[in-house]
């Protein structure tokens, strides 16, 4: 019986990744410059005008009529650069052997972050720091912060402008936190909900501010706020180096962020 109840227990919580990650990817392609698809056979990816910009094949259900030809075809758009390069695969996904298939014709896979989920029921997140505040972006000042830390300690280069993120902030479901040290700009994330479900994206510290807690005090503010709107789960993809910090939260690791590309 509580075997049974855990594999219950699993497709809840697989299915609150996979939940997570449409969400980020269709909140995404409100961005000027993107472009949500789906072809209607399964497959669901978001493209970009700009040839750096952020592009991936994000939920994928080929069902059983002409499998294999759907996946055959899946590769060779994705070869030839008709659907994006890069494709997301989860407990959710189908076919169930599709990385496997994908490997096998000679595409890289990258297994070394993880999807994690955290029940937010009667969780206490105690905030107190001296020197660190956490506030929600509510105007353009703050959002141009909010950005620049973003493109400066997560991606190195500006592969997102001030007003494709502004059009992800004017969203109502999405909620963009901002953490400063001795009143200086330092930590970012964002949080984007549905339903029950919320989904926590782009936890980011500037370099000089790493190592001083900012990460925990805003995630906690975070999942506090998240409670406060009645949210039940909570999902991220963790990052080698955040996995220890997620953990110490109480998020809990339920498969590998599993993403597939084209060599």
């Amino acid at each position: 019986m509580k075997k049974g109840m855990k594999r219950m227990d699993n497709h809840y919580y697989y299915s609150v990744i996979q939940k997570g990650i449409n969400m980020y990817w269709r909140t995404l392609a409100r961005a000027r410059g993107l472009t949500l698809h789906n072809d209607n056979e399964g497959v669901e990816w978001v493209s970009s005008n700009d040839e750096d910009g952020p592009a991936m094949i994000f939920n994928i259900l080929i069902d059983s009529n002409d499998r294999d030809k759907k996946v055959n075809d899946l590769i060779e758009k994705m070869v030839e650069g008709s659907l994006p390069p890069n494709i997301l695969i989860t407990p959710c996904s189908a076919p169930e052997n599709l990385a496997h298939n994908l490997v096998s014709n000679g595409f890289k896979l990258d297994d070394a972050s993880l999807c994690m989920v955290m029940d937010l029921k009667e969780q206490s997140q105690e905030i107190a720091d001296q020197w660190v505040d956490v506030m929600k972006v509510t105007d353009e000042m703050m959002l141009k912060k909010w950005v620049d830390i973003i493109n400066v300690a997560l991606f190195g280069i500006e592969i997102m402008s001030f007003e494709q993120f502004y059009d992800i902030f004017s969203a109502d479901n999405v909620c963009l936190t901002l953490a400063t040290y001795k009143g200086i700009p330092a930590t970012v994330c964002m949080t984007i909900t549905d339903g029950d479900i919320g989904t926590i994206e782009f936890v980011a510290t500037l370099k000089e501010y790493r190592k001083k807690g900012l990460g925990t005090t805003i995630l906690k503010a975070a999942l506090k706020d998240l409670e406060e709107k009645g949210i039940k789960s909570a999902t991220l993809r963790a990052a080698p180096d955040g996995i220890s910090l997620y953990k110490k939260l109480g998020f809990i690791e339920y498969c590998k962020r599993i993403m597939v590309s084209v060599k």
